[in-house]
């Protein structure tokens, strides 16, 4: 018995705890790290020679389809739209992405191609997707549009109507 208590040092077992709880925390600390950074949005430009002006994001709406658009006015498609490889955004922040990095390259009309949910640890959703963005006009692609009051568009869809 005495034998037993010699080996045992209480001391020893504190460190290598303490060493275990250091390295855990730091563990998680680079995981916590890594994901509080979000990449934007890209775009994929399908015409390389054309380019729009800015808009702002305000300017930009989504629709459900190309045919949803408003019937007196002809479309151009600008580029398509990612998320990030790896993200982890929610479905405000994959709807704030894309309405602004289509108003960078000059698009008014998002339209989703397609949208994926994962479910990521305690039950967080994540979202990722691919859109094209248009550029809605009458006449001319670069005369600016107003579409706030089209009733097809909205800049907060509804991600049960989105594929």
């Amino acid at each position: 018995m005495d034998q037993m208590k010699k080996s045992f040092k209480p001391d020893r077992f504190k460190k290598a705890a303490g060493w275990a709880l250091a390295f855990g925390l730091l563990l998680a600390l680079n995981s916590c790290a890594v994901s509080l950074y979000n990449y934007p949005a890209t775009a994929r430009m399908f015409d390389s020679q054309s380019s729009f002006p800015a808009l702002r994001p305000q300017e930009v709406y989504f629709f459900l389809s190309k045919d949803a658009f408003p019937p007196d006015l002809q479309s151009v498609p600008v580029g398509t739209l990612l998320t990030p490889w790896n993200n982890q955004w929610s479905y405000q922040d994959l709807v704030r992405e894309f309405l602004k990095k289509a108003a960078e390259i000059g698009a008014n009309a998002v339209v989703f191609d397609r949208v994926q949910r994962s479910k990521m640890d305690y039950g967080f959703l994540s979202y990722s997707g691919q859109a094209t963005a248009y550029r809605l006009y009458k006449q001319d692609p670069s005369e600016e549009v107003d579409l706030s009051s089209s009733q097809y568009g909205t800049q907060t869809p509804d991600p049960s109507r989105v594929k």
